[in-house]
């Protein structure tokens, strides 16, 4: 029953019904073929061609492959048609496993025999079908429009990916992906908001109990020698806006209203030897860029 339904006569296009369609030609050849005799259309009389469903396997495969040769051994076509004819198109190699059913040898393009066996970035969807893909998953067509994960299942994700290192790769596309953004008030509302209450349930800071080695001390001090404060010579009003500013100053003099800081309070030798040595330097830092200033407005004059 096999090698007879192997054997079975069937029409194939030579120049794939698509091709035709994406080339303009227009539909002037038609005839009846199947157990059950129904109208196939073909774009031009010379597309046209009786094969076995083996041999019609065997041809796209042909095509899938890049080979012409099943094709040549039933007809002879001109080089014009053979000139349209997608070669390599992953549509063809589809069409002979729909063909074959399995019970051709060789026509199979699942493991070893697909073209992106062991390196599935071979294969990228088009600009139009990533569209289109991402349009079907919006809105109340994604199947998860209206629910809301568990916190079951947010304690299963949390522990699942807690102390997983990220890829420097995938940390390099966080960073691009969020480079140039600003947040809208309403989110950085949020976000407060959401770390306000982990912290009320009993989040811990990531600091919390822990010190800086020296080491660590040392490079954020050489990473931070020489870069401009982002905040150096602006007020309050020019970073947060005069309304805010305002808020910030009535509930600072608020918070201070009565309060007498560091009366009653003993400073010891050591912090105020400390105290003592930084002022002299911030000092000595002033004079020496006060100083630098004069020489090159000195230098200037001359120059």
């Amino acid at each position: 029953m096999k090698d007879k339904d192997l054997n079975e006569i069937q029409n194939h296009h030579i120049v794939p019904d698509y091709i035709c369609k994406e080339l303009g030609l227009t539909t002037s050849y038609k005839v009846r073929c199947g157990k059950h005799k129904r109208l196939v259309e073909f774009y031009f009389k010379e597309n046209h061609v009786l094969v076995t469903r083996l041999k019609h396997a065997e041809i796209h495969w042909g095509y899938r492959c890049k080979d012409l040769s099943h094709l040549l051994e039933v007809c002879n076509p001109p080089q014009y048609v053979l000139d349209m004819i997608p070669l390599g198109d992953v549509k063809d190699g589809e069409a002979a496993k729909l063909l074959a059913r399995g019970e051709i040898d060789g026509i199979d393009s699942s493991g070893e025999n697909n073209a992106n066996w062991g390196n599935p970035t071979n294969f990228k969807h088009s600009e139009e079908t990533k569209k289109k893909m991402s349009e079907t998953q919006m809105g109340k067509n994604n199947s998860f429009y209206g629910k809301k994960v568990s916190e079951e299942h947010k304690e299963k994700l949390r522990k699942l990916l807690t102390g997983v290192p990220l890829l420097e790769e995938t940390k390099k596309k966080i960073s691009e992906a969020n480079s140039g953004k600003v947040r809208t008030p309403e989110m950085r509302k949020h976000l407060s908001e959401v770390t306000k209450e982990q912290y009320r349930n009993g989040r811990v800071g990531n600091m919390t109990g822990k010190n800086h080695s020296s080491e660590a001390k040392k490079k954020m001090s050489e990473s931070a020698m020489g870069r401009i404060p982002w905040n150096k010579g602006k007020t309050n009003e020019q970073i947060v806006g005069k309304e805010k500013a305002e808020k910030l100053s009535a509930a600072q003099s608020k918070r201070m209203k009565g309060h007498k800081y560091g009366v009653g309070r003993v400073q010891s030798e050591e912090t105020k030897r400390k105290i003592s040595e930084k002022r002299k330097s911030a000092w000595a830092r002033k004079k020496l860029e006060k100083e630098k200033e004069k020489v090159t407005a000195t230098l200037d004059k001359f120059l």
